[in-house]
């Protein structure tokens, strides 16, 4: 009888590089993104707006 050693050489690294990519692609298939609205975006318009007026006349 004998006892299987763990795998060594090109083949078990390549197999871990495999794993860890597959790992690595399924945890970012997981990831959520950020809501893309900004809830202070007619605020800043309104300043925007303001200071370009400031600036034109201004300057």
């Amino acid at each position: 009888m004998t006892l299987k050693t763990k795998p060594s050489g090109k083949g078990a690294s390549l197999r871990r590089a495999a794993l860890a990519a597959a790992l690595a692609g399924a945890l970012a298939g997981c990831a959520t993104v950020p809501n893309p609205r900004d809830p202070y975006e007619g605020f800043n318009r309104a300043v925007f707006r303001f200071n370009d007026a400031i600036d034109e006349n201004a300057l």
